[in-house]
């Protein structure tokens, strides 16, 4: 992943700029999902982060499991920590976010891959870390699990202020799309659109 100035970065900023504008002022924390892997949800991410970080102290929240793009991409500080460390650990350090090379932007890994991460993110645990987190950042970016199964994105879909769905018009089925519209409905998740891409 590369923060390269062609043709889709300048889409990805433009829709960065979109989300923006339909942010409402209390929503501080904010879910990007994808319904296939291979969408460009984490450019979306990174360039939302970025444009925030200009002006908002922005924390990117990664829940992909290993190395990721962002690491390479932001280029942060060593780490001291992650987010699966602290739900399976029974000390209550709260993992210390990695500064960026961008001022105001920090970045929190998932780290490595653990047992229950279902169940992890629903517990008591990462509750208290994203209510410490929104204390410490103007803006929290929940970069969901890179997965083919929708039902994987939902829980920080639930706990997140508001929402967006990155949807491949490629891989995308009509099936799973409308199973996405339907759950987004009925567990009455704050959501600002979806981004289709090709």
């Amino acid at each position: 992943m590369e923060l390269k100035n062609d043709q889709f970065s300048r889409e990805m900023e433009s829709i960065a700029g979109r989300v923006d504008l339909k942010l409402k002022e209390n929503e501080q924390v904010l879910a990007i999902a994808s319904l296939d892997k291979g969408t460009p949800k984490d450019v979306l991410t990174a360039n939302l982060a970025v444009n925030w970080s200009r002006y908002l102290k922005v924390l990117v929240l990664d829940l992909n499991f290993g190395k990721t793009p962002f690491q390479s991409v932001f280029d942060g500080s060593d780490e001291s920590g992650s987010i699966y460390d602290f739900l399976i650990s029974r000390e209550n350090a709260i993992p210390r976010p990695m500064q960026t090379q961008f001022e105001n932007l920090y970045f929190l890994p998932a780290g490595e891959n653990i047992d229950n991460v279902d169940l992890r993110l629903q517990s008591k645990r990462f509750t208290q870390l994203l209510e410490y987190l929104r204390k410490k950042f103007d803006r929290v970016i929940i970069n969901g699990i890179s997965t083919d199964k929708f039902d994987n994105q939902i829980i920080p879909l639930k706990i997140s202020d508001t929402s967006v769905i990155v949807i491949s018009k490629k891989f995308s089925k009509k099936k799973k799309i409308s199973k996405m519209a339907a759950t987004i409905q009925d567990l009455k998740i704050e959501n600002l659109g979806s981004v289709y891409v090709y």
